[in-house]
């Protein structure tokens, strides 16, 4: 077994967009907006791929204020609020302190194991392990890729990075796999169908805390999936690195988002056969899929 810090990080995600939506829909601005930065703050310091997170979060705010200011300048500051501004500013500052140091020391916001440690200790690391032996001696470029026969980025979208996500979301991935090969064909056509209904449904104008949950999935997606695609290169299309937890912190978006698509076309039929649907699917690619398999896939793992 193994202690992850993951949960933590997902933990305060979750609580940084919650205190963002009571934001947003106007309930205790202060409050929440302070809670909010706690939060998402909190979520860094524990894993850095909280940022991109953090960083639409901290612009919806800002377009918030700016779009509500009239109202923004009524707002008072009360005394008992003053514990929780220290904490906020004390949670940005160690933040800033952090990486605006790595920044500026390394030049990157992660610095690697050789800019900070010994590099004989490094080299002890199953990181580094793991790069000896399968990454290429030389990182591909995208066009040396395609030559060598590989996905071009489009392609890979589609039919590499959406496929293997999934498996990693709905299947297991640690010391021990199992990916639902069986499911994972309906899990992709469940999420086009959503897709197709969406588009249907939603009026051209969706309400602004939609746009806001789709473009923080959307921005936190892409920022994984250059991060995986740039892996792919180095490592040779292995999906070395490559997890479904790492969407984790905004799932929960993702998921409001069908839930309202299917609020939106409730009088449709169709969608009513897609929440069934989704259930079913979600209850057998879950517990019933460790009941079914107990004594054959996993029957060697508890």
């Amino acid at each position: 077994g193994a202690v992850s810090y993951d949960n933590l990080a997902n933990f305060f995600s979750f609580a940084a967009i919650y205190f963002f939506t009571c934001t947003f829909l106007g309930k205790d601005f202060t409050r929440n907006s302070i809670l909010m930065i706690i939060s998402v703050g909190l979520a860094c310091l524990v894993k850095y791929s909280a940022l991109p997170l953090a960083f639409g979060l901290v612009s919806w705010w800002i377009y918030l204020v700016l779009s509500r200011k009239n109202e923004f300048y009524r707002i008072k500051f009360e005394k008992r609020q003053g514990i929780l501004i220290l904490i906020a500013l004390g949670v940005v500052v160690t933040n800033i302190a952090l990486y605006g140091y790595n920044l500026i020391a390394y030049r990157s916001v992660t610095p690697t194991c050789e800019q900070v440690l010994d590099e004989n200790l490094c080299q002890t690391s199953g990181f580094a392990k793991r790069y000896q032996e399968l990454a290429f001696p030389e990182k591909l470029s995208i066009r040396e890729s395609i030559e060598e026969g590989y996905l071009d980025p489009v392609e890979y979208v589609f039919y590499s990075w959406i496929p293997n996500i999934l498996y990693r979301i709905y299947g297991i991935l640690a010391h021990r796999s199992y990916f639902p090969s069986h499911s994972i064909v309906l899990f992709y056509i469940l999420y086009l169908s959503y897709l197709m209904v969406g588009i249907r449904v939603l009026p051209k104008q969706p309400g602004t805390i939609f746009v806001a949950f789709a473009t923080l999935f959307v921005l936190y997606g892409i920022v994984l999936l250059l991060i995986n695609y740039n892996s792919e290169l180095i490592y040779g299309f292995k999906q070395i690195g490559m997890h479904g937890r790492y969407l984790f912190p905004v799932i929960g978006v993702f998921y409001i988002l069908i839930s309202k698509i299917l609020e939106k076309g409730r009088k449709i039929k169709f969608n009513w056969l897609l929440g069934i649907s989704t259930l079913a699917l979600f209850l057998y690619s879950g517990p019933l899929s460790l009941m079914i398999h107990y004594s054959t896939i996993f029957i060697d793992w508890f």
